[in-house]
């Protein structure tokens, strides 16, 4: 009898264990983002930081670009995006070895790139760039059901460049519309690149970028479009698409404001952003890194955002209002101009 008790008790536990395999469903976690061995699979939340511009062009840039890293590193999202201007000058293995000295500091999260025109600026800058962060101009990925495309937008700006930069926008466009279409069913779609499309300060205006990317942005539902280029924060919203610039995490902070009647919140201030995507919203929230107030906190957290997937329909939007002198007034930067 005390034979047969033992037998069932150990064919309960052997079976509860397996079922419990079986619900939790755990599996090895592979891919070259993430950086967990196991996760559940059915787990939907996940987070990115997204920061610009690491380029010194001063001590307080540089201060800019480590304490950004501090803030990735201490948040610890799942993966972190650069959108371009890593360094001042693409040339200079100087300046790429002080980019990856401080850069390395975000330890072990995955990091991903677009290319500046800093980076873009003929032979020398362009093979550094390759040879210290990887070869792809443009490329896209994939992580629990969102997509992520990084596009290469100098094709659209004035700056000096190897081959035909009309060949290249060429390229690149088609391609895009292809990745697209491919992964139209994404959860969530997200795309990055240097240059902004909306910003309240310095920069330039791109009207080939706009008419080439806007109406795929529209037609395929892109969440949030970031940028850089333009040394502030800004989160503007135009026809169901938020476009987020974050250009602070170096360089030197724009301090020409411009019209953009569809901002919705702007800093002129050094910035990282942080996102975290669940199933039915994603939250955005700026970090403003304030050392250029003598008696301002070091950090500070800004425009906390919440996208609702399932009340946001294209043209459903707040209309900012029109620009006037006081909406365009700086709130706290410096003297320095724009990358």
């Amino acid at each position: 009898m005390v034979k047969i008790l033992v037998i069932i008790i150990l064919a309960i536990v052997i079976a509860s264990s397996f079922l419990s395999i079986q619900f939790f469903n755990y599996k090895e976690y592979s891919s070259e983002i993430g950086t967990s061995v196991y996760e559940e699979q059915n787990k939907e939340d996940f987070s990115f930081m997204v920061y610009g511009d690491t380029q010194k062009r001063s001590d307080l840039s540089e201060i800019a670009h480590r304490k950004s890293v501090e803030i990735i590193k201490r948040e610890h999202p799942d993966f972190a995006v650069l959108v371009g201007d890593l360094v001042e000058y693409g040339g200079s293995e100087q300046e790429w070895e002080l980019f990856n000295e401080i850069n390395s500091k975000i330890g072990d999260i995955p990091f991903y790139s677009a290319i500046g025109n800093h980076e873009y600026t003929g032979d020398p800058g362009l093979i550094n760039y390759k040879k210290n962060i990887g070869e792809e101009e443009y490329y896209s990925f994939d992580y629990k059901g969102s997509h992520f495309v990084i596009l290469n937008s100098n094709a659209y700006s004035g700056v000096t460049m190897t081959g035909d930069k009309e060949k290249l926008r060429k390229e690149q466009l088609d391609w895009f519309k292809k990745d697209l279409e491919n992964n139209k069913d994404a959860k969530n779609i997200f795309v990055f690149m240097h240059h902004s499309f909306y910003a309240s300060g310095c920069g330039n205006d791109y009207g080939t970028l706009r008419n080439d990317l806007i109406p795929l942005f529209e037609k395929y539902g892109v969440s949030i479009v970031f940028g850089g280029h333009v040394s502030m924060y800004d989160r503007s919203f135009v026809d169901g698409v938020t476009y987020i610039t974050t250009g602070g995490a170096g360089s030197s902070i724009c301090n020409t404001p411009k019209c953009n009647d569809w901002s919705q919140a702007k800093s002129f201030n050094y910035n990282v952003v942080r996102v975290d995507v669940s199933a039915d919203k994603i939250a955005t929230r700026s970090f403003i890194i304030n050392i250029l107030e003598t008696n301002s906190k070091e950090e500070s957290e800004f425009d906390l955002n919440i996208i609702n997937k399932k009340d946001l329909q294209k043209g459903d939007q707040k209309i900012a209002p029109i620009c006037t002198s006081q909406n365009n007034l700086i709130t706290g930067g410096a003297i320095f101009g724009f990358s």
